[in-house]
């Protein structure tokens, strides 16, 4: 794993070794994904759609595939941001959110894990 992943890993504070039961096997693999997408992921994005990212990112990490669900956006902005009219302000609008949250799905599953 390159120094960038692991950075992003512990930055989330996640335990990705241990694989000792089952959901912790599940955090592992899912932080590995995770990892291995991030520089495609955040290449061309602007530190704000970064954050909200990395936010994502990590309540998936947490969560699992659920946190994806094109329904939760709305709750996800709403616990970054407070109001998905505040979100739409930092982050360019409705439409540059919905970009943001869909596109980074792709490099995330298209992802080789090394």
């Amino acid at each position: 794993m390159s120094r960038s992943n692991t950075w992003f890993i512990t930055r989330l504070n996640v335990p990705f070794i241990n694989c000792g039961l089952v959901s912790k096997c599940s955090i592992s693999f899912i932080s590995l994904r995770v990892a291995s997408a991030q520089r495609n992921i955040f290449a061309l994005l602007k530190n704000n759609e970064r954050d909200f990212l990395e936010f994502v990112l990590s309540r998936y990490i947490e969560t699992g595939i659920e946190e994806l669900d094109q329904e939760q956006l709305p709750h996800l902005l709403e616990l970054i941001y407070h109001a998905v009219s505040d979100a739409a302000e930092k982050l360019g609008g409705v439409a540059r959110i919905r970009e943001i949250f869909f596109g980074f799905q792709k490099y995330l599953y298209d992802s080789q894990i090394a």
